[in-house]
């Protein structure tokens, strides 16, 4: 009988070793499923940018800069440059923010606007446009308090950089300031430039593109392929609009820039 009683005691702690071993297996697996699915999403919420995204956060980062020239730069010229870098990109960023709504039209995200709901967008953002022109008209002080842009609107690179100008004054301010409207308008152009080749390229595929799908039975590939080349080809319109202003502002920070260095050697 204590025989049985030994056995029996034996076999039982035997299942609660088994069941220990099958729960910590269990955790075991959750918890890396669980790490495993935050991977997941921290690899989806960084999806990189489309050139749309980056010309909006160039035009930002242009007029965030712009203000800051205007109101701590010491030489009169760079200071003239930092209230055209303002008005220029502040235009082009309304152009740029009326593409985006017309593209989201064209790509359904407004699947019941009509003629009327579209003009009401390009009213608005004309309307925009043209408050944001009258503001530029008003002194430089009050411009700056009323389109400083949202710092959340910027790169961690565009947020570092001005961090540095706000902590720099004088000759020393100047300099650094216009030594970043060159680098940063050099990277645009190649940005620029590369994307109005791109476009131009697809562009010419078009034709061949659309006499594919007239063969193709799936209507809805047809047109998504169809929605794509459009918007690939808007952005190309947007980088070729842009290109000569973008130049323009780039050639008049390298004299800007020859002449700072230029008085400064003379001194």
């Amino acid at each position: 009988m204590s025989k049985m009683r030994i056995q029996l005691a034996a076999v039982t702690v035997g299942c609660l070793i088994c069941l220990g071993q099958s729960s910590a297996q269990a955790q075991s697996t959750q918890s890396e499923t669980t790490r495993s699915g935050t991977s997941q999403s921290g690899t989806n919420q960084s999806n990189p940018m489309t050139f749309h995204d980056k010309a909006l956060e160039m035009n930002y980062a242009e007029i965030q800069m712009g203000h800051i020239g205007m109101m701590k730069a010491q030489d009169a010229r760079v200071r003239d440059y930092a209230d055209m870098l303002v008005r220029d990109h502040t235009q082009a960023l309304s152009r740029l923010q009326g593409t985006q709504s017309t593209s989201q039209l064209q790509q359904g995200d407004h699947s019941h606007a009509s003629v009327n709901d579209t003009a009401d967008i390009h009213d608005q953002d004309t309307a925009g446009a043209d408050s944001q022109i009258a503001q530029r008209e008003k002194p430089s002080s009050t411009t700056s308090m009323a389109t400083t842009v949202d710092q959340n609107m910027l790169t961690r690179e565009h947020q570092q950089a001005a961090e540095r100008l706000n902590k720099l004054s004088g000759t020393q301010f100047d300099r650094e300031f216009i030594d970043m409207m060159v680098r940063d308008h050099r990277n645009a152009i190649r940005m620029f430039e590369q994307q109005a080749n791109m476009s131009g390229n697809t562009h010419s595929g078009t034709s061949a593109t659309a006499s594919s799908s007239r063969n193709t039975s799936d209507q809805n590939t047809s047109r998504r392929e169809s929605t794509s080349t459009s918007s690939s080809t808007d952005d190309g319109a947007i980088a070729r609009q842009m290109l000569p202003e973008l130049r323009q502002h780039l050639a008049q920070a390298e004299q800007i820039q020859k002449d700072l260095r230029s008085s400064n050697t003379t001194r």
